[in-house]
């Protein structure tokens, strides 16, 4: 099996340092720009403002109504509490529901503007909705599975990056990766990710506990779907920007995602 690779955004790093990876690593990286949108942190890789034509290279949900992707088919805004999805403040959404499938299995996936204690905290300098889960008024656990097979089937192509800004991690707060076959590829642990960093578990002031989080992966593992899964309150997260064809870590990092490495994980097998 390949290597889950972790590394923390802190200068510029040779290219060659990644040359020793083997195929079918699953590399992550933390760090991302400040958003102009007043949405804390974006992907390094898009334009700072979050809006983005429908149909390139990138996909984002940033779970609003204001910066739906441009171009997109009507009728993508869902607020849906059938589809156990909730907007429960400000003027919210999940703004790409038709292309990309949200499966809120258990305690729902919220939507609102501004923190509440006891509910979920805004991802730090994020003033714009984000998500969080759970999103059901007093449930205290959610599973909630975002999937990108209606992306890959449009395309024909793969997706080889994913980015998350993740807000207030906790050690009971999981993301989990997979691919079509729904084997799992990779894991992101609140636990490994406070602890690499120094983080203070639930810190809504805390810049190590707030961190754009980068996923690339190698097209053998042909990533499908993501499920984060909190059995606390709560799991919170913005700015998710799925790619397709993204450059290579190594080039990513000579683009300004500088890397300094701090060790691997074995991935789990299924």
């Amino acid at each position: 099996m390949g290597r889950l690779t972790n590394f923390l955004g802190g200068g510029f790093v040779v290219a060659s340092m990644f040359a020793a990876l083997p195929a079918q690593a699953v590399v992550i990286t933390y760090g991302g720009q400040t958003a102009t949108d007043g949405s804390g942190l974006t992907s390094s890789l898009i334009n700072a403002s979050n809006q983005l034509a429908f149909g390139g290279q990138f996909y984002i949900e940033t779970f609003d109504r204001g910066t739906a992707m441009t171009g997109a088919p009507s009728g993508l805004t869902v607020t849906d509490a059938t589809k156990n999805i909730f907007i429960n403040s400000g003027t919210g959404a999940v703004n790409s529901f038709n292309t990309i499938s949200v499966t809120a299995d258990i305690g729902g996936l919220g939507v609102r503007q501004g923190g509440v204690v006891g509910v979920a905290a805004n991802p730090l300098n994020d003033v714009t909705n984000f998500a969080y889960g759970p999103g059901k008024t007093g449930a205290t656990s959610a599973t909630v599975t975002i999937n990108y097979s209606n992306v890959l089937a449009a395309t024909g192509k793969a997706i080889n990056y994913f980015g998350f800004y993740y807000g207030s991690i906790d050690n009971y707060n999981d993301m989990y990766f997979y691919n079509s076959s729904g084997t799992e590829i990779a894991k992101v642990l609140g636990s490994t990710i406070l602890n690499a960093l120094g983080g203070v578990p639930g810190s809504w002031t805390d810049p190590k506990s707030n961190q754009y989080v980068n996923l690339s992966f190698a097209p053998e593992e042909a990533f499908t779907s993501m499920k984060f899964v909190s059995t606390g309150v709560a799991v919170e997260m913005d700015n998710i920007v799925a790619g397709i064809n993204v450059p290579e870590p190594a080039s990513i990092a000579l683009l300004g995602l500088g890397l300094l490495g701090l060790g691997a994980v074995r991935r789990r097998k299924s």
